[in-house]
This record gives C-alpha cells, structure tokens and sequence, in this order.
C-alpha cells in the first residue's frame, strides 16, 4: 500500500490570464479543503482538473462562479447554447401526433391509426422519416404498459436501457455511417487517455490499462471515433450518484471532443465541434453538449428526455422524439 503523504499543490501562477487559470484556481480552491467537500464540489474538482467548466447542476456552476468564473461575458460565452440542427420538415412529428391528442384513443385504436398511417405513407411517398417516426410511436404504444410496472425498487439499469435504447436504434440504423453499442462497452479513446496520463505523471504500473466503461455509445463508421456517450442510473438512484455519473460522463464525452479536435480538421470545423451525451435516470433524461471555448472545455445542456408511461402522455413525448432526430442529423 502507498501510504507516502501527497504533498500540498502550489498556488497557480498567473501566466496567461484566462479561462484555464481560473479553472485551476478553482481546482486549487477545492483540493485545499478537500476533506471538507460536498458531492457537487468534489465533481467540480474533477471537472476543473479536466479543464472543464459545467453549467449541467446549478450547485456546480455555483462553485465555479464562487472560485473562478466571475466575469459575466466570460460565463456568457462559456455557457452559451448548443444549437442542434433543424429538421427540414419540423412539423412532421406534431402532424401525426395530432389524431392522438384529439381523439384520446386507447391502444388499440392507437396501433390501428398507425399501421393505416404507415400503409398510406408506403403506397404514395415512402416517407423514410415518416416510417421512422411511425415505427418509433408504434413502439412506444406497444410497450406503454410495461413500463408502467418498471418497479422502481426492483428494476435495474438494464431494465430502462433496454426500454429507451430500441427508440434509438431505430433512428440510427438507416444512417449507414454510425453504428450504436448498448450495455457496458469500453471506450478506447479514454483508455488511450489514461495511458497517456501514466506517461505523463511516470506511474510505474503492471496494471492493465482499460477504458471507461459506458452504457450506450455511439460510433463513426469511418474513423472509428465515438461521437455520443450515454449513461444511465435507475429511478430511485441518490443524488450523489447522479452528480457522480454527470461528472464522468462530461469528462468521457470531454476526452471523445478532444480526440476529435486532434483530427485532420479545418479551423471553422474545429470551432464548431461539438459532442454530445445524455444522462438517464429511469426513463428521464437530459441530453448535453461538449464544446470547445478557447482553451478550456464547456458543458451544456441542450434538452430534456422523457419517455411516456401512459397513453394520454404520448403526445407529450413530441419533444423528446423532436429532439431525438435532430440529435440524429448533428451525429452525421
């Protein structure tokens, strides 16, 4: 065991006057009292060490205003919104959820309007994006009831992968340049970080060397690089865990941006790389983005995620699924 006493960090000195300084301040702040931290500064503390500043937890960012960040165009540009692409045709998913929300159907009725819908758009336009949108309710409908009963005490995490994860593919798997992996699966790019953090810090380890572990992850086909990183945690999971698996799962897509930003890029492309993640608590979540703003990284969010449990919420999902597809069009 490695009993040896770390000695105390020095205070940052001031060579460059920007974002980066004030984030190892803030680290600097935190590691001083380290003992004494609540959950929300500990995962400040990892993400300032990974030059990384969030605006994803109101505590957080609290942190981050009381130790560095306090000039307020500064926190504006950091904290400025994500913009995903619009869909061309923005009112294609309200049109066919209109008939759901006037006539109140049961489920039935709701899977016989669908499949008439889906016969007519297969006769006249094939409408991909109509088909996919259709499939993607036809879906939801049909598994209403079992997530009904998802029993917060005796469901795990696989459980509400499972549930979410088919409304993803569906969308994904006509796009033949990425590919979506589900249930525990390495990320190679944080364990070729890791590798380079032993170099860099001369760890003298035997111990293999592994990725982070992710419960979704998408892929490019073409360079093999990970472009959106999701989590999960069940429903009745605390809040430290959450603030915990939000903090990892920022530096991951973090560590999936810079890889990116390594790449043969033009400078325009480069400045406007973004990567995103999603966190899920059950069948509730948010999804995020990863940009680059100077020489520090900043997180964001973009949306919230929620799936329908009944059959009067369904229109309810629109913007979830709105969302969805425009996330879709930013992956490629």
């Amino acid at each position: 065991m490695y009993n040896k006493q770390c000695e105390a960090p020095s205070k940052p000195q001031n060579k460059h006057n920007d974002l980066r300084y004030t984030l190892e301040l803030t680290a600097y702040d935190l590691i001083n009292r380290f003992k004494s931290l609540k959950v929300d500064e500990l995962c400040a503390l990892k993400l300032s060490l990974s030059y990384i500043y969030s605006t994803l937890n109101e505590n957080m960012t609290n942190t981050f205003k009381k130790n560095a960040i306090r000039n307020d165009q500064v926190r504006d540009e950091v904290s400025k919104a994500v913009e995903l692409p619009e869909l061309e045709d923005s009112n294609i998913v309200s049109d066919i959820l209109k008939k759901f929300a006037r006539d109140k159907p049961g489920k039935n009725t709701a899977l016989i309007i669908i499949c008439k819908r889906r016969s007519k758009v297969l006769s006249t336009t094939k409408n991909m994006l109509v088909l996919e949108v259709l499939e993607v309710l036809d879906y939801v409908v049909c598994n209403l009831e079992a997530w009904s009963e998802l029993d917060s005490e005796n469901s795990n995490e696989t459980d509400y992968i499972l549930a979410v994860y088919p409304i993803m593919n569906i969308l994904l798997r006509s796009k033949k340049t990425l590919t979506s992996r589900s249930v525990e699966i390495t990320s190679l790019v944080t364990k070729d970080i890791r590798e380079y953090i032993k170099k860099v810090f001369n760890i003298d380890s035997t111990t293999t060397t592994y990725g982070r572990k992710l419960d979704v992850m998408v892929v490019s086909n073409e360079s093999k690089v990970p472009l959106c990183a999701i989590e999960w945690k069940k429903q009745n999971v605390d809040k430290t865990k959450l603030l915990l698996q939000q903090a990892k799962n920022t530096r991951v897509n973090k560590c999936h941006l810079s890889h990116i930003l390594k790449m043969n890029l033009i400078e325009s492309e480069k400045k406007q790389a973004v990567v995103t993640g999603m966190d899920w608590r059950g069948l509730n979540g948010y999804m995020f983005g990863v940009k680059k703003v100077n020489n520090i990284y900043s997180s964001v969010l973009i949306g919230t995620l929620m799936i329908s449990t009944h059959l009067k919420l369904v229109e309810e999902f629109e913007d979830t699924l709105v969302l969805l597809l425009r996330w879709r069009v930013h992956l490629y």
